[in-house]
Parts: structure tokens; C-alpha cells; sequence
């Protein structure tokens, strides 16, 4: 015999779960970035990175990756926002977490541990342009002295509206 239930779930923002992939280097797209507070009480910014391209399996999966925002930890999130070919300069800033969806950038992805449940995240952070290559094209492309590289890293107009 049926037994309903309404439930309404209207304003409940979907969380993130342990997420599960092959091993690997992968592109990714930022889905969304929230400020928190770490279970230390620092301020945190939790961002979604879909999975675009890599190992098949880890396809459309979306990783979920914190960024600390204390003195000591904010090398995380330089690696993050490099990856995209953005610089970041050496000052205060303000970020426009809204401005950020969208961004794309690669990582290596790994198997790691919580609560006694394996999940994947990000060890690493780099260019999109740099996914897939082996050590023998990369250097071909350093000792070439390839543009793409200093084209990617350049500020452009639409980074001075995220940095204030």
C-alpha cells in the first residue's frame, strides 16, 4: 500500500557528496564556489569542479575542492585560480566568487580517505594546455619558447574587474 509524502524542497541547495573517479589528469569547469567556515572556524571557499575531460568514468562528476583562506593555506588557492591562466598579483583582493563559474582550468585527481570512506580530490593544479602532454612535448614546447604559455598567464581587462 502507498504511503505519500509531500516534501518540498524548494531553497535546499544540493550538497556535495564523496565523489568517486579513476585516478588521473583531468580538465574541469568551476560549477560553484560558496564561502564557509572550516570545521576550525577559518573561512573557507568550497568550490564544484566538473570534471570535463580525462579518464571516461570521471566524466560530468563534479569534485568538490576547499580552498582555506588563512595565510599559511591560500598557496591552494593560487594553484586554483593559475590554472585558469590568470595571475594573480601579490596584494589584498576581492574576489567575485560569481565571476569565477565557469573557469576552466586541469588537475591530477587521486584517491584519498575520510571517515573511512575513499573519495578523489585534487592533488595538483595546471593549465589546460598542459593536460595530456608527455614529458617529451613539454619539453619540445620549453625549448621552443611557445606564446601559449605567456598568453595564458597574462592579466587580461577581465581579471581587474575580479581584483579589486
Amino acid at each position: 500500500m502507498p504511503r505519500p509524502v509531500t516534501v518540498d524542497f524548494t531553497g535546499v541547495e544540493a550538497g556535495f557528496t564523496n565523489v568517486k573517479v579513476p585516478e588521473g589528469d583531468y580538465a574541469w569547469s568551476i560549477t560553484k564556489v560558496n564561502s564557509k567556515k572550516s570545521e576550525a572556524g577559518n573561512a573557507c571557499l568550497v568550490f564544484g569542479l566538473k570534471l570535463t575531460q580525462g579518464p571516461k568514468a570521471g566524466i560530468g562528476k563534479v569534485i568538490p575542492h576547499n580552498c582555506t583562506l588563512t595565510k599559511n593555506a591560500l598557496w591552494n588557492l593560487r594553484n586554483l585560480i593559475e590554472a585558469t591562466g590568470r595571475q594573480v598579483p601579490s596584494k589584498a583582493l576581492k574576489l567575485d566568487l560569481d565571476k569565477m563559474v565557469g573557469w576552466t582550468g586541469a588537475g591530477t585527481v587521486i584517491d584519498d580517505e575520510y571517515e573511512g570512506k575513499k573519495k578523489s580530490i585534487f592533488s595538483a593544479f595546471f593549465p589546460v594546455s598542459e593536460l595530456g602532454q608527455d614529458e617529451e612535448a613539454t619539453a619540445e614546447e620549453e625549448a621552443s619558447g611557445s606564446e601559449t604559455e605567456t598568453e595564458e598567464t597574462e592579466a587580461t581587462d577581465d581579471d581587474e574587474a575580479l581584483f579589486e
